[in-house]
C-alpha cells in the first residue's frame, strides 16, 4: 500500500451537522458497525492512498463543492463523476478514494479462488443512501467480463456489475455501483462547467425587467435560437445564462450544449422541447453510407448494452453511435471488437471477408479490366474476349445497372495462388523466440547479430534432435523482425510513445481545451537557445521563460522570463501576469509532472482562488502540444534571429571561439521580455490561425461575447494578490520567540506585535523574493511584515540571492566545523552576518535584471517598497486552518476562527472582526474605521448555491473561501462597498448547525445519473 504523504496545513475535523445525519442514516438502514467505521473513516481520514497517473491517464485536483480539495485520477471519468455529484441534489457530501478493502473472489460454485486489495473511487452520502462508487473505461470493462466472467458481467440493461465488492459491501450494509466512463452524461457535465460561475453567491442577479422581457418574448414564441436572442434582440450571454439557472427559460441541459451557440435553442417549456425533438429526430437523415470504415459499417444497426444504436462513423480509436432518440454516444472500437470476437456483438454492419465489393476495395488495374468487360457485355462486340465469354459476361448483368454490373464483372486476379507460409512451423517458432531473446532488448542488437543468434538456435536444435533444421533466409527474418520488433522493448517508452502512430479520437463530449476563454490554461516552462547580458556587457547566461496559454483560444495569457529555475513561486510569478494583463485567473492549470505544480504555495493559492490543478501523463508530451507549439513558434520565429543564440552549440564540438554565442551576446534580460511580449501578445494574437478560421484575438472576443463576460469572476490586482503569490520558505510555520522573532533562512526576522505573541507559538510565514530583508508573517490574523536582524547587509539583494550565499556558506561551515570546530578560522565561518562580499556577481546582476523588469511591471513586492521600513499592518488573509476546515473529510458547519485584519489603501489603522469562521460562501464585511475608506477586495471564489440578496449601495465584502462550499452555513456581517473593483453581492443566513442545499436550482430537474 502506498504511503500517504502528510499534509503540511493543518485539517479541520468533520462537522456536527454532517455527522449527525450520518449518524441518522445509520440508524435508518440499520449499518453494521463495519459499515459504520467505513463510512466514519473515509470522511475523517481523508483518501487511503495517494493517486498516480502511471497508466496514461490524467491526475486533476479538484475544488469541489461539496467534498473540498479532492484528488482524481481520471478526466473523463473520475473528474466528470465529481461533477455530476456536485450538483446532484440528493448527494450531500462525498470522499474520494475511501478506506482499502480485502475482497474474496469466487467462482461459479461459490468456492473463494484468491483474495485481494481494493479501493473504490468514491463514497457518496446522498439524504437516505451510503453508495460506494466505482468508475471504469468501458474497454477496460469488456477486458475484465472476458477474462473473469464470474466477476465482472453486465445486466440487459446495460448495467455493469463486480460480483465480489457488492458482495463485501453488501455485508457492511452499503450498497456498490460500477459505472462505465463512455456512459457518462458529458454534456450535462460540460453545461455545468460553463453554468457553474453564475451559480455561485457571488453573482449578481439578473435585472427584474430584463429578465421579465426575455421570458415573455420567448413564452409568446415558445421557442427562440439563442444566436437571435443576443444579435437581434440586444439580449447578453450573461443574462440568457442566468435566466437558465433560475429556471426562468428551459434548456435540456442533458441534450443541448449550451457553448453551440450556433445550434442552441432556448424554450418557454419542457413539453415544447420533447415536442420540438420529437420533430427533430423524426426528419434526422440517416447516416452516411461512408466507404472504406473499419469494422463497423456506416449506418448499420448495433445493439449494444441493451440499447439500440445506429453507427455513425467508425474510426481507428472510437465508434460514434447514434441512439434511437437521436443522443450520439462515442464508444471505443476496442471493446465492439472484443464483443464481436466472443459472440456478443449483434449487429447486421460487421465488415468482414463476406461484404460485398466496394469500388473502394478494387484495385485500378481491376477496375480497368472490369470496364473492358462491360464495354464488351454491353456493346455485344469485342476483338479481345471470345464470343461465349461475352455471352457469360450478359448474362452475369443481367437487370443490373452499371455500377452494379462494374462490381459485378471485376476478377479475383489478387486472390489467386497460394500466399500461406510454406516455411515450417518449428522455423518460424524460433525466429520469433529469436526476436524476442535477442533483437527487443534494450542493447538495440542489429537484424545481422539476431539472424545470428537465430541460426545458432537452430543448430542447437539439430544436435538436440538429431535432425536437420534449414533457418529462414536473411531477408525472410527481417520482414519477421519488422512484423514482431518493439520499440518499447529495444528503446523505451518514450522513443515508443513517439514512434506509436497517432490515433485521432472521435469523443468530442468531454472538451480537453475548455469551452471558453479562461476556463483551461496550460502552463510550461522552457530555457531558450539564447545568452543575454547585463547592462554592462557582461555575460549573464541562458534564462527561463514560462508560459500561459489559453486553451480555448489558442492565445498567450501570461508570461515571465527569469534566470530563476522553474518552480512553484514562477507559476505563482505568472499568475500575478495573468490578473494583470486580464483581470482574472484561470479555472484549470493544465501543466505537466514537474515539481513546480506540486508545490504547496501553487495548491493553497488555486484552493483559495477555487482553481483546479491537472497534470498529464509523465512522458506524453502531446497532452501538452497546446503550450508547445508556442514555445516551438518562439524559438523558431523570435530566438533564432537574435545575435547570441546558441543554436549551434547543439554539437559544441565543432563551435570555434570566432562564433562562440556565449561571447556574442546583446540581448538584456528586459530587451529579450520585450521581444517576447511582442510576438505573443500583439504579433501572434493578430494572426490568422489555421484551426480557429479567423485571428486569436477575435475568436477570444467571439467566445466571450457567446459564454459570457462573467465580470463578477473578475480579480483585482492589489496587495492582497501579490501577497498570496508570494512564496512560503521550506516550512510554511515558523515557531515565534517573542524577543527574536522568527528564524528564517539562517536570520531572525523581527516586527514590534511579535511582543505580546506567547513563546512557542507558530505562524504562517511568506517571503518576499525581491527583498530578502523583509518577510511577511501572520500573527493573530494580521498579516505583518518582519524586518531581518541582517537587513543592512540584505538592502537591495533578492531571495535567491541570500538562498544561495547562506546555503553555500552554511555547507563550508559545516565542513570546517568537522575539522576545528574550536579554532578561530572555524568560528569566524560559522558566524552569521553575512556581507555583501558574500554574493556571486553573476548571480547579483541576473537577479537585479530580473527586479528591474518585474517592476517595471507592477509585479515587485506585495507592499509599497516605502511602506516596509515602518513595517505596517497588512490586509489580513485567513491561515490555512481557516481557510481549509476540511481536506478530505466530511464537511464542518461552523467553525470559531481567529480574528481577521482588514486595511484600507489608504493604510488606516487595522481592525478586526471575531466570529465563525463561514465556508466559501462566507463573506467577512467589516466596516472601516474612517469615512470614506476603501477596503481592498480579495476576490476569491465563493460557493454558495442559495440567491441572495444584492447589498444596500455603498457596502462592500471582504472574501474568504474555503473547500467544501454550499455546505456550511453562512455568517453575516455589514460593511461599505469600495468603489474600486467589482462589485459582489452579500447575504445572510442562519448560523446554526443544520443540513445546508446541496445542489443549485438550476440542476433539481435532471435525472439522477448518480
Amino acid at each position: 500500500m502506498t504511503r500517504k504523504r502528510a499534509p503540511r496545513f493543518p485539517l479541520e475535523p468533520v462537522t456536527a451537522g454532517a455527522l449527525a445525519h450520518v449518524e441518522q442514516l445509520f440508524f435508518e438502514l440499520n449499518t453494521p458497525q463495519a459499515g459504520r467505521d467505513y463510512v466514519l473513516s473515509a470522511l475523517t481520514d481523508g483518501p487511503s492512498r495517494l493517486v498516480n497517473n502511471k497508466m496514461g491517464n490524467v491526475l486533476v485536483r479538484h475544488e469541489s463543492v461539496k467534498a473540498g480539495t479532492v484528488h482524481l485520477e481520471s478526466r473523463k471519468g473520475e473528474y466528470a463523476k465529481a461533477i455530476l455529484l456536485d450538483i446532484d441534489k440528493d448527494v450531500l457530501t462525498y470522499a474520494p478514494q475511501p478506506p482499502q478493502v480485502s475482497l474474496l473472489y469466487r467462482d461459479a460454485d461459490l468456492k473463494v479462488v484468491s483474495r485481494g486489495q481494493y479501493t473504490a473511487d468514491f463514497l457518496a452520502v446522498g439524504h437516505r443512501r451510503l453508495v460506494v462508487k466505482e468508475m471504469r473505461d468501458e474497454a477496460r470493462l469488456v477486458r475484465l467480463s472476458l477474462r473473469n466472467p464470474e466477476q465482472f458481467y453486465r445486466d440487459d440493461d446495460g448495467t455493469w456489475h463486480f460480483r465480489s465488492a457488492e458482495d463485501h459491501f453488501r455485508s457492511i450494509g452499503l450498497e456498490y455501483e460500477l459505472h462505465s466512463n463512455q456512459f457518462l452524461p458529458h454534456t450535462l457535465v460540460s453545461n455545468a462547467e460553463l453554468l457553474e460561475d453564475y451559480t455561485l453567491a457571488d453573482c449578481p442577479p439578473i435585472d427584474h425587467e430584463i429578465a421579465t422581457s426575455l421570458a415573455l418574448l420567448i413564452q409568446q414564441r415558445r421557442s427562440v435560437p439563442m444566436r437571435e436572442l443576443m444579435d437581434t434582440h440586444g439580449y447578453k450571454a450573461d443574462d440568457i445564462f442566468k435566466s437558465i439557472v433560475q429556471r426562468e427559460v428551459f434548456v435540456e441541459l442533458l441534450e443541448q450544449r449550451l457553448e453551440r451557440t450556433n445550434e442552441l435553442v432556448i424554450f418557454s417549456d419542457e413539453p415544447t422541447y420533447r415536442a420540438f425533438r420529437r420533430i427533430e429526430v423524426a426528419h434526422m437523415p440517416p447516416p452516411l453510407p461512408i466507404p472504406g470504415t473499419l469494422f463497423l459499417r456506416s449506418g448499420a444497426a448495433l445493439n449494444y448494452g441493451g440499447k439500440k444504436f445506429t453507427v455513425v462513423l467508425c474510426g481507428e480509436r472510437d465508434v460514434t453511435l447514434r441512439e434511437v432518440d437521436g443522443a450520439l454516444w462515442t464508444m471505443p472500437l476496442q471493446a465492439l471488437e472484443d464483443m464481436h470476437r466472443i459472440g456478443q456483438l449483434d449487429s447486421n454492419g460487421v465488415r468482414g471477408e463476406t461484404d460485398p465489393k466496394c469500388l473502394t476495395n478494387v484495385p485500378p488495374e481491376q477496375l480497368d479490366r472490369a470496364l473492358k468487360r462491360l464495354d464488351a457485355a454491353r456493346t455485344g462486340k469485342s476483338n479481345y474476349y471470345a464470343a461465349r465469354t461475352v455471352a457469360r459476361f450478359q448474362k452475369a448483368i443481367e437487370g443490373l445497372n452499371d455500377l452494379d454490373a462494374l462490381l459485378a464483372l471485376v476478377d479475383n486476379t489478387d486472390q489467386k495462388g497460394n500466399r500461406l507460409s510454406k516455411l515450417p512451423e518449428q522455423v518460424r517458432e524460433l525466429a520469433i523466440k529469436a526476436i524476442e531473446l535477442f533483437y527487443n532488448t534494450p542493447e538495440k542488437r542489429t537484424k545481422k547479430a539476431g539472424y545470428a543468434e537465430y541460426v545458432r538456435l537452430c543448430r542447437e536444435l539439430d544436435q538436440e534432435k538429431g535432425c536437420e533444421t534449414i533457418p529462414m533466409s536473411y531477408p525472410s527474418f527481417c520482414v519477421y523482425c519488422d512484423d514482431h520488433g518493439s520499440v518499447f522493448d529495444r528503446e523505451g517508452k518514450r522513443q515508443a510513445y513517439q514512434k506509436a502512430p497517432i490515433l485521432q479520437s472521435l469523443d468530442v463530449a468531454a472538451s480537453v481545451h475548455g469551452l471558453r476563454p479562461h476556463q483551461i490554461c496550460y502552463v510550461d516552462h522552457t530555457s531558450p537557445n539564447l545568452t543575454t547580458a547585463g547592462p554592462d556587457g557582461a555575460e549573464l547566461g541562458k534564462f527561463w521563460l514560462t508560459l500561459a496559454v489559453d486553451g480555448c483560444s489558442r492565445k498567450a495569457q501570461a508570461m515571465i522570463v527569469t534566470y530563476d529555475p522553474p518552480s512553484s513561486w514562477t507559476v505563482l510569478l505568472v499568475l500575478r501576469d495573468y490578473v494583470r494583463r486580464n483581470g482574472c485567473l484561470p479555472r484549470v492549470i493544465s501543466a505537466d509532472n514537474g515539481a513546480d505544480l506540486r508545490g504547496t504555495e501553487l495548491e493553497f493559492f488555486c484552493k483559495i482562488y477555487g482553481i483546479d490543478l491537472r497534470s498529464r501523463s509523465p512522458g506524453e508530451p502531446r497532452g501538452g502540444a497546446m503550450i508547445e507549439s508556442h514555445l516551438g513558434a518562439s524559438q523558431d520565429e523570435v530566438i533564432a534571429s537574435c545575435q547570441g543564440n546558441t543554436m549551434q552549440m547543439r554539437d559544441n564540438r565543432l563551435v570555434t571561439q570566432s562564433i562562440d554565442p556565449f561571447k556574442r551576446a546583446i540581448w538584456t534580460l528586459t530587451a529579450i521580455y520585450r521581444a517576447l511580449d511582442d510576438y505573443y501578445f500583439i504579433e501572434r494574437p493578430n494572426r490568422p490561425h489555421p484551426t480557429l478560421g479567423m485571428t486569436p484575438n477575435q475568436f477570444e472576443a467571439m467566445k466571450i461575447h457567446e459564454t459570457g463576460n462573467r465580470t463578477h469572476r473578475f480579480v483585482r490586482f492589489d496587495e492582497n494578490l501579490m501577497l498570496m503569490t508570494s512564496p512560503h520558505p521550506r516550512r510554511p510555520y515558523h515557531v515565534v520567540d517573542p524577543r527574536r522573532g522568527v528564524w528564517v533562512n539562517y536570520q531572525w526576522y523581527r516586527h514590534p506585535a511579535m511582543r505580546n505573541v506567547r513563546k512557542g507559538t507558530k505562524v504562517e510565514v511568506r517571503i518576499e523574493p525581491w527583498l530578502s530583508r523583509v518577510v511577511y508573517v501572520q500573527i493573530k490574523g494580521e498579516w505583518v511584515a518582519a524586518i531581518g536582524s541582517s537587513s543592512t547587509s540584505f538592502d537591495t539583494k533578492s531571495s535567491r540571492e541570500v538562498e544561495l550565499a547562506l546555503r553555500q556558506q552554511a555547507r563550508k561551515a559545516g565542513n570546517d566545523a568537522n575539522k576545528h570546530s574550536t579554532s578561530p578560522e572555524g568560528l569566524r565561518h560559522r558566524e552569521r552576518y553575512i556581507h555583501p562580499a558574500s554574493f556571486d556577481a553573476r548571480i547579483s546582476a541576473q537577479q537585479q535584471e530580473m527586479a528591474y523588469l518585474c517592476k517595471q511591471l507592477d509585479l515587485y513586492t506585495a507592499m509599497p517598497e516605502k511602506m516596509l521600513n515602518g513595517a505596517p499592518l497588512l490586509q489580513a488573509l485567513p491561515s490555512p486552518a481557516q481557510m481549509n476546515p476540511r481536506a478530505s473529510a466530511a464537511p464542518s458547519a461552523c467553525s470559531e476562527g481567529m480574528p481577521l485584519a482588514v486595511q484600507s489603501p489608504l493604510h488606516a489603522p487595522a481592525h478586526s472582526i471575531t466570529g465563525p469562521i463561514a465556508s466559501s460562501a462566507s463573506q467577512f464585511q467589516v466596516k472601516p474605521p474612517l469615512p470614506g475608506a476603501n477596503l481592498v477586495n480579495m476576490a476569491m471564489p465563493l460557493r454558495p448555491a442559495t440567491a441572495t440578496p444584492s447589498p444596500p449601495p455603498g457596502e462592500s465584502t471582504l472574501y474568504v473561501a474555503s473547500d467544501f462550499g454550499a455546505l456550511t452555513p453562512p455568517v453575516d456581517f455589514a460593511a461599505t462597498r469600495s468603489p474600486v473593483g467589482p462589485s459582489a453581492a452579500s447575504f445572510s443566513a442562519d448560523a446554526s448547525d443544520q443540513l445546508p442545499p446541496t445542489s443549485t436550482g438550476v440542476f433539481d430537474n435532471v435525472p439522477g445519473y448518480n
